[in-house]
């Protein structure tokens, strides 16, 4: 037997505050190309996505699927990579390692734009490498958050024997 609920025909429980639904609550089913087929949507519109198996919110920009299988976090990043490793006797400074960041407060290494935070799964591995500086006359390490990768910085030069 399905539930119904109709405006104006709920009446009050008579212990507590809450409300009284004896039968189960059945949610609007779509596929996921019907709900991405959406429009006029408003933040906290519920479906059930019949694709994933899954319920799915809506936060007013994107749907959200609800279970830990699928369910997806926004993560804002910074990743600064290792510096590279000074030259000898006469040589030029190492260079800085690599600058990349997704906070709308900030630019990205070379004044690039902000970039796009990631979307990362619930129950996901994302891989993290912290790159380390370079010794003398070497290039600094990369660091790795996730997909995003700063290249680390430049060796420094040496007076007698390479150019930096």
């Amino acid at each position: 037997m399905a539930s119904e609920l109709k405006v104006d025909t709920i009446s009050e429980k008579t212990s507590g505050n809450g409300i009284a639904l004896s039968n189960s609550l059945r949610l609007k089913t779509h596929t996921t190309s019907e709900m991405n087929a959406l429009t006029g949507m408003s933040a906290g519109d519920i479906i059930y996505n019949s694709t994933e198996g899954t319920i799915f919110v809506y936060n007013s920009e994107r749907w959200a699927a609800m279970s830990n299988s699928t369910y997806a976090t926004v993560v804002q990043y910074l990743v600064i990579a290792g510096g590279g490793g000074g030259g000898n006797a006469h040589g030029g400074g190492g260079g800085a390692g690599g600058y990349r960041n997704s906070y709308s407060t900030e630019t990205s290494g070379a004044g690039s734009s902000t970039e796009t935070p990631l979307l990362v799964a619930a129950d996901s591995t994302v891989t993290v490498t912290v790159g380390a500086g370079g010794a003398s006359h070497t290039t600094g390490s990369d660091s790795v958050f996730s997909t995003i990768t700063s290249d680390g910085g430049g060796r420094g030069g040496s007076y007698s024997t390479t150019n930096p």
